[in-house]
């Protein structure tokens, strides 16, 4: 979800991004740390790792994560090799 920022009424700006928004509403969004409703635990042999998928999104978590992210379709999970 992106947030604009329509600037003031009075000085004829356009419509921008407002980048600080963006970041407090993503923030405001992330699920709570797993174990929880909507999170799925997996082994990967070395590395235990969480995928949320939920009306918050799809988020991941691994062990170096103190905090949910973003998942992004298509990224190299733990236990994946990236080429």
């Amino acid at each position: 979800t992106i947030w604009w920022d329509y600037g003031d009424d009075d000085d004829g700006s356009q419509a921008t991004p407002g980048v600080s928004d963006v970041k407090v509403k993503q923030d405001h969004d992330k699920p709570k740390k797993p174990p929880g409703k909507h999170w799925t635990q997996y082994d990967d042999n070395t590395t235990i790792w969480w995928y949320y998928e939920g009306p918050k999104g799809v988020w991941w978590m691994g062990p170096e994560h103190s905090e949910p992210q973003p998942y992004t379709s298509g990224e190299a999970g733990p236990g994946d090799d990236a080429a």
